[in-house]
């Protein structure tokens, strides 16, 4: 806290500088996705072995990430939750045994999921409902991966105003 209150990152009483300190993230937001040839909720005993969590929000578990999670919170996505469908795990052993489990694709074969360890647990932590059927990734996060692409996502975060009036870009 003391280095992002020096660089000016957060106001004395503890709060965020917006929209500095998501830009300032931006910078350094690098997920490694692997692609998989199945779908990662194909096998629901896989998902019940891997603690994906998908009907309990109190807990540990998946969230579905990218364009499918900003189309949940409303962002302006072209074509809404289209293609394969990003994952954000909580830990390197589950994306180690979804990729060995459901592998990943052949070359010039397509890609059916997407999986990323979170690059912080905060986030498959404070999943929620956005009734989608799976729990979403949460907002700021969702920020953070559309700031990813530097031109649809850029456009698209300028003209998102989300209904949970949290903008933080």
């Amino acid at each position: 806290m003391k280095t992002f209150r020096a660089l000016g990152y957060l106001n004395g009483d503890g709060s965020p500088v917006v929209p500095d300190l998501f830009w300032a993230t931006v910078e350094h937001w690098a997920p490694r996705w692997v692609g998989l040839a199945q779908p990662i909720d194909a096998d629901p005993r896989l998902v019940a072995e891997l603690d994906a969590n998908l009907n309990d929000l109190d807990e540990l578990g998946w969230c579905v990430a990218g364009d499918a999670a900003a189309a949940a919170w409303h962002a302006p996505i072209v074509g809404g939750d289209i293609g394969a469908r990003q994952w954000y795990v909580p830990s390197l052993d589950v994306l180690d045994t979804l990729r060995w489990t459901l592998c990943e694709p052949a070359p010039g074969e397509r890609a059916r999921a997407f999986v990323a360890v979170a690059t912080t647990t905060v986030i498959c932590r404070r999943r929620t409902d956005r009734g989608i059927g799976v729990p979403v990734e949460p907002l700021v996060t969702a920020a953070l991966d559309l700031s990813l692409d530097q031109a649809r996502g850029h456009e698209t975060l300028e003209q998102w105003d989300p209904d949970a009036g949290q903008r933080v870009w």
